[in-house]
Formats: C-alpha cells, sequence, structure tokens
C-alpha cells in the first residue's frame, strides 16, 4: 500500500448512510505524521456520478481510461467538497494515486479544512 499522507487517494466504504455503502474514492486531507499518531484520517469523499455543469462544492480530478494520470483515477471523478469523514486507517482497502497540490489546496479551501503542506 502506498503511504498515506495529503492528497493520496484511497478506497473504502463511506462510514455514514450517505453513499449506499459502496467503495468509494476519498481523499486523504490529514499530516502523515497526525494519521501515524492517531490511526485515522479526515478525507474528503468522491464521486463518479455528478452533472455537467459541476456543482459549485466539486473539483474534478484528473482521470485515464488505463489509470495513467497522477490520480490513477480510471473514471471521470469529482471530490465532493461538502462530503468529508474521519476514516480510520485500518479500514482503507486500496490506495492509489495523489491529488496534485493546487487541487488539492482548492479542494481543501471549499471544505473548509487546512490545507496540509507537508506530502
Amino acid at each position: 500500500m502506498d503511504p498515506l499522507g495529503p492528497g493520496r487517494i484511497f478506497w473504502g466504504v463511506y462510514p455514514g448512510d450517505r453513499g449506499d455503502g459502496k467503495t468509494r474514492p476519498m481523499i486523504v486531507a490529514s499530516r502523515r505524521t497526525e494519521i501515524l499518531r492517531t490511526g485515522s484520517l479526515i478525507a474528503v469523499v468522491c464521486s463518479t456520478r455528478f452533472g455537467d455543469p459541476l456543482e459549485p462544492m466539486e473539483v474534478r480530478l484528473p482521470a485515464d481510461p488505463e489509470g495513467r494520470s497522477i490520480t490513477r483515477l480510471r473514471e471521470d471523478t469529482v471530490a465532493v467538497c461538502d462530503w468529508t469523514t474521519e476514516f480510520a486507517a485500518s479500514d482503507i482497502r486500496e490506495t492509489g494515486g495523489l491529488v496534485p497540490a493546487p487541487l488539492l489546496r482548492e479542494i481543501c479551501r471549499l471544505s473548509g479544512l487546512p490545507f496540509p503542506s507537508e506530502r
């Protein structure tokens, strides 16, 4: 599994009622040191279902059908910035690529989360 830190994409089941209990991508919005200390992280939840134009709280992430983008996402995906959660690192099923720093900064701003400057 790739190391967890700010901007890392991972897959897990959102631990609440929203999202139909399916495995979905999420973005780490916590510093690595905090994750190691507590065993949990703050995540911004993502979705592959969205409209055009995007909602004000959605940010499109780089994707490529072959998984050749920095995010390693294969489907068009948005970060849903008003959908955040605390997530146990032990519940992560798989890790992926990274969200570029400028996009992570925008996602954190829209989510009301501090930008975790360390990678």
